[in-house]
């Protein structure tokens, strides 16, 4: 398994176990072309801002991709988060 996937699947775990899944969906596919926008203002932020495994940059790149982003909310939507 990639680290990539890796990450996904904890986020997707953290945020189903926080009862955000849902919302989180909402948000990611609303904001659409913004997220490059803040995927840069994590950027910017990052150095600022140390966390555990640089998950912030690995969230900030998965923004970047429309696809990682369409890939997420699917997951997110998923019931229980299954594995694809």
């Amino acid at each position: 398994m990639d680290a990539q996937r890796q990450f996904t699947d904890r986020m997707v775990e953290w945020l189903q176990a926080m009862g955000l899944a849902e919302f989180a969906a909402v948000v990611l596919e609303a904001a659409g072309p913004l997220n490059i926008l803040g995927a840069q203002a994590i950027f910017m932020i990052e150095p600022l801002v140390s966390t555990p495994g640089g998950a912030l940059g690995e969230f900030g790149q998965k923004l970047e991709d429309p696809l990682q982003v369409e890939n997420l909310v699917r997951r997110l939507r998923k019931q229980g988060g299954e594995m694809e």
